[in-house]
């Protein structure tokens, strides 16, 4: 059964109709399904079977504490990319050994807090981090883990702005320059490799691009075999795409059997790195009509969510489904631009959406449980929206609504 699903012309999550739920709770808000986070953790444990694995979240696409809490109750560890989202893994309760810190700009303190937390593994993105760290590590007199990530000039045929596997990427060391670094890493008194990392990009919808990057991984591997670096796991990172309107992607079983596959030949723990493919279908942003805006030349929808509540459609030029959550079949549908209140022309959800609309109604922005509220801001000094979690019949609130009085209380008073 789908995550959202229409009864009885109403819009709803298991139980619960979102009419009812933004009635309760007001608008924008985002809501996401606990048993849809079940259904994804449960697709991905299915398909990888008996290939030895660990499934490392990427917590920048969703990072609010109760999302983390539920995964790590669910034995899912995690993919970080700064400080601050290894506190929040901490937070919920996770030890450094749920943690991989990936990102291209690790500062000296946040290598310095993941060697204090002993986390698992640093996904290694260039040889002045590689030095930087092993500095820090014989500081601390302790042997930092780390993982290479190679860059396999792969074009994953996504986005340019989420596409991190080609030369021209800042992600990673070139991959004809990758063998050498490791001979440099293996002399380095306080680091000791155990793997190899490769993520490629994000929203793919092909399963190829996986495979051309997984065979030049594994001819790697091989090659670090010759001079004795042997490797414990091979990090494929994530990537993997989702629909958001009505796209053809890959099943997650599809996505594993492909680099199941690959890895027949090699005895090697699989790491993978989810993030979309996890939470993004888990997720809607319900958002009133405020006004119906018709000149002679366009007609607007003008929503209260905007730019600042939902960036994608305005930073990747994405386009997310638009549903009614009580539909009316008496109002016409005409062609609209869905658009928000900042002060942007970017600020637009979609253009010419065939829809019937009137002030007051409630829609519901499909698949925004990744990288919705997790990129919000201030902008306009617009308050963030509140976070729901539905479970059957109930409803969480796992982040209020922001106030006004929490944003200005921070700043410095200069007067």
């Amino acid at each position: 059964m789908p995550t959202f699903f229409y009864k009885d012309s109403a819009l709803t999550c298991g139980k619960l109709k979102l009419f009812d739920i933004a009635s309760v709770y007001g608008t924008p808000t985002y809501v996401y399904s606990q048993n849809k986070i079940a259904e994804q953790i449960q697709a991905f444990k299915t398909a990888l079977g008996t290939q030895a694995h660990r499934i490392h979240y990427a917590v920048k696409a969703n990072s609010n504490l109760s999302i983390l809490q539920y995964f790590l109750s669910q034995n899912i560890s995690f993919d970080i990319v700064s400080g601050g989202e290894l506190l929040r893994v901490l937070k919920i309760g996770g030890s450094g050994d749920n943690i991989i810190f990936s990102g291209v700009g690790k500062t000296a303190e946040e290598l310095k807090l993941g060697l204090d937390n002993n986390i698992y593994c640093f996904n290694i993105e260039s040889t002045p981090e590689l030095n930087l760290l092993n500095t820090i590590a014989k500081n601390q007199k302790i042997k930092a883990r780390i993982a290479i990530r190679v860059n396999p000039d792969i074009n994953a045929i996504s986005h340019p702005y989420i596409t991190t596997g080609l030369l021209t990427n800042k992600f990673g060391i070139p991959f004809d320059e990758a063998f050498e670094l490791f001979k440099y890493a293996a002399q380095l008194s306080n680091i000791e490799i155990i793997g190899i990392a490769c993520h490629i990009g994000s929203q793919i919808t092909m399963v190829n691009p996986f495979r051309e990057a997984l065979q030049r991984v594994l001819a790697l591997k091989k090659q670090l075999q010759s001079i004795n670096i042997k490797l414990q796991h091979i990090n494929m990172g994530g990537g993997l795409g989702v629909s958001y309107n009505q796209e053809t992607v890959p099943s997650i079983n599809e996505y594993i059997q492909t680099i199941r596959d690959e890895l027949k030949a090699s005895n090697t723990l699989l790491i993978l790195e989810p993030g979309r493919s996890l939470i993004a279908e888990v997720g809607c942003l319900l958002t009133k009509i405020l006004y119906v805006k018709e000149t002679q030349h366009k007609k607007f929808i003008i929503i209260d969510a905007a730019m600042n509540d939902l960036i994608r459609p305005a930073l990747y030029q994405a386009v997310h489904t638009i549903l009614p959550t009580l539909q009316n079949p008496a109002l016409q549908i005409k062609k609209y631009d869905v658009v928000g209140a900042v002060c942007e022309t970017g600020d637009c959800f979609v253009k010419d959406l065939a829809f019937a609309a009137q002030a007051n109604d409630i829609v519901a922005i499909m698949t925004t449980g990744a990288y919705g509220a997790s990129m919000g801001s201030n902008y306009n000094t617009r308050l963030k929206p509140s976070e729901l979690l539905l479970h059957n019949d109930t409803v969480k609130v796992i982040r209020p609504r922001e106030t006004i009085e929490a944003i200005l209380e921070i700043e410095a008073q200069t007067l």
